[in-house]
């Protein structure tokens, strides 16, 4: 008979045999659970979903790659943000927002592994039945919304404008500012905190509020004023021994001005002060420090330099600006030199050139494709006189020069004007229709000379003057003269090469060739002649044949006087010779446009005045102007 007392001891046995069941169970299963949490200790746990994607074993980087993917589907979240009457559409990545990529992976970790001793065997077992989803966190970016409200938001409104300095002719003036509208960041950011994790469209609406500029019309004044102050007198500018001068107008095209909510503040401008002053400063140094041509046997060639000198360092900016805001000082004037006994103070700066390599300037000088001759002429004169040791003087000026493409090249800024000091010898030259002795007279024999190199190499003439006399050693009515600073002679290179000018002579002749690439068919048409009052008007037409078949043709022309001293009314071409109590008659002149020629043509208009010059009226056309009454010289 099963007494109580056994019931309680089966009880008792059977307790102990299910807690130490269980006990056992637990232990497996906290066994299992630390073994698999050892295994994977680097790998998100099993069943961790955020948005539909599955994490299970995952490395940290790959749960961030997972949350910039996240991030990059807000950019299919339009957030259509309004002011007043006026919208524009956005995103919430352009807004700032973005997933919370540390707190992903902090989440994603603990979902499965985290918990005690007694509830982290339960979570790792429950892995293996149940999904866990985790809730995302965002990150909205304040600087991102100030941008945001800076690149498209305020475009939309109109802001407060900051006075702004800003040229006007030849002076620096005060813009001023106004009021406007504008929008707080904050306000902005607020709004999208309470989007995100929403369901959209989105819709934010701001409200704007007046702001007046900050930047007041005194601070800018005075830049203005200081710009205006700095441009306004020419700036003498040294390197080695040249100097050139700036004019104001050339100043202020090297200023820039920055106009910022700050302030106006001003700079010179590297680039473009460079650009301007080595077309001033191109020969620096002696020849040797320039690559060069040079023509053997019909040939050009390039000699390379020994090192090159070009203006200038990367101070040339800073250093200008420094002389700009320099005062005047009054230069130094020798005692034993004539002149003004107050000399006018100027400002100046010495600019330090730069050493280059031996070889620059060779890629430029081949890339300009002259390689063959394709104008030359040649005249001759009496030997020994001082108009030779003139003309030879002049030849050995424009040896050398080099016309770029699209380039004009003058000869009286190429060489300067014919003075004693520079060994130019007295010589005939016109004056009022009749010869006199002037220094660097007969130089017009070289001009002449390329005067017909370039018309047989089918260049083009911006501006010319023929001789109010004939003489027989030039080709009638295809001829030049030259004075200064007018009449000059001015060639044109409307090719795509560039153009050599090369010099040669002896005791007798002259000769003026002009190197490039042939591409143009020159041809002299027949001369025409006709009466122009008491003058002889004499007409040579010019054909050029291009390698398309395309032909232009023009004309160049001169107009000769009857005799020294009269004009084309065959009356004294001197005033003071003209003893009648009216007015002289008015001197005849050419007609103000060429004659017609065959199409299709690019004959240059001819605008003869007389203007009291030198032999030619000064114009910015091809000129021949007939003998004129005003006083006048040139060198024939």
């Amino acid at each position: 008979m099963v007494t109580p007392e056994d019931n309680a001891r089966i009880m008792r046995r059977r307790l102990a045999g299910s807690a130490i069941a269980v006990l056992g169970l637990f232990t497996v299963l906290c066994l299992a659970w630390g073994i698999d949490s050892a295994l994977q200790a680097n790998t998100v746990g099993r069943n961790v979903v955020v948005q539909g994607v599955d994490l299970s074993g995952m490395s940290p980087a790959d749960v961030r790659d997972v949350s910039s993917d996240l991030t990059d589907t807000l950019r299919d979240e339009p957030v259509v943000i309004s002011v007043d009457d006026r919208s524009v559409a956005s995103d919430l990545v352009r807004l700032g927002v973005r997933v919370d990529r540390d707190r992903l992976v902090s989440d994603a970790f603990a979902a499965r592994t985290g918990g005690s001793l007694l509830t982290g065997p339960f979570r790792w077992l429950d892995g293996f039945f149940t999904p866990r989803e985790l809730d995302l966190s965002y990150i909205v970016d304040g600087e991102t919304v100030e941008a945001a409200v800076e690149g498209f938001v305020a475009p939309q409104l109109d802001g407060p404008q900051s006075p702004v300095v800003q040229l006007s002719g030849d002076r620096f003036l005060t813009v001023p500012g106004s009021p406007g509208t504008v929008v707080d960041p904050a306000q902005l950011a607020e709004r999208i905190v309470s989007l995100v994790g929403t369901e959209g469209p989105y819709s934010i609406s701001l409200t704007p509020y007046p702001q007046q500029p900050e930047l007041s019309l005194d601070s800018v004044g005075r830049t203005a004023l200081e710009l205006t102050e700095a441009t306004s007198d020419p700036l003498q500018v040294r390197v080695l021994e040249q100097a050139t001068e700036l004019t104001p107008e050339e100043l202020r095209s090297i200023i820039d001005i920055e106009n910022t909510d700050d302030g106006s503040f001003w700079q010179v401008n590297q680039n473009r002060s460079l650009e301007l002053l080595r077309n001033r400063f191109e020969r620096l140094g002696d020849e040797s420090q320039q690559a060069r041509f040079i023509v053997v046997q019909d040939r050009p060639e390039i000699v390379p330099a020994d090192q090159t000198l070009v203006c200038c360092d990367d101070k040339t900016a800073a250093l200008l600006r420094a002389a700009l805001l320099s005062r005047p000082t009054t230069p130094l004037v020798d005692e034993d030199e004539e002149g003004p006994s107050e000399p006018t103070p100027v400002r100046s700066v010495e600019l330090v050139p730069i050493v280059t390599d031996g070889d620059k300037g060779v890629a430029e000088l081949e890339a300009l494709g002259i390689n063959e001759l394709v104008g030359t002429f040649t005249t001759s004169h009496a030997c020994c006189e001082n108009r030779v040791v003139n003309i030879q003087l002049f030849a050995d000026a424009i040896r050398g020069a080099v016309i770029e493409p699209g380039e004009v090249l003058s000869f009286n800024q190429l060489v300067g004007e014919r003075t004693e000091e520079k060994g130019y010898k007295r010589a005939g030259a016109i004056n009022l229709g009749s010869l006199e002795p002037q220094f660097g007279g007969g130089v017009s024999q070289a001009v002449t000379t390329a005067f017909n190199a370039a018309f047989f190499a089918g260049l083009d003439f911006d501006e010319y003057q023929a001789h109010s006399l004939y003489f027989n050693r030039y080709p009638e009515g295809r001829e030049a003269t030259i004075s200064f600073p007018r009449p000059d002679l001015k060639i044109r290179n409307s090719t795509d090469y560039g153009v050599l000018i090369w010099t040669e002579y002896t005791s007798t002749s002259i000769t003026v060739s002009m190197y490039s690439t042939k591409h143009i068919e020159v041809e002299a048409l027949p001369v025409q002649r006709r009466s122009q009052g008491e003058c002889r008007r004499v007409t040579t037409p010019r054909q050029r044949t291009y390698p398309n078949g395309r032909v232009e043709v023009d004309e160049v022309f001169a107009v000769y006087r009857p005799a020294q001293g009269l004009d084309c009314n065959g009356n004294p071409s001197d005033p003071s010779l003209i003893t009648t109590t009216t007015a002289p008659p008015t001197t005849l002149a050419p007609p103000t446009t060429a004659p017609t020629t065959t199409t299709p043509t690019t004959t240059p208009t001819t605008t003869p005045t007389t203007t009291a010059t030198t032999e030619a009226p000064a114009t910015t056309t091809p000129t021949t102007a007939g003998p004129s009454t005003t006083p006048t010289t040139a060198a024939p």
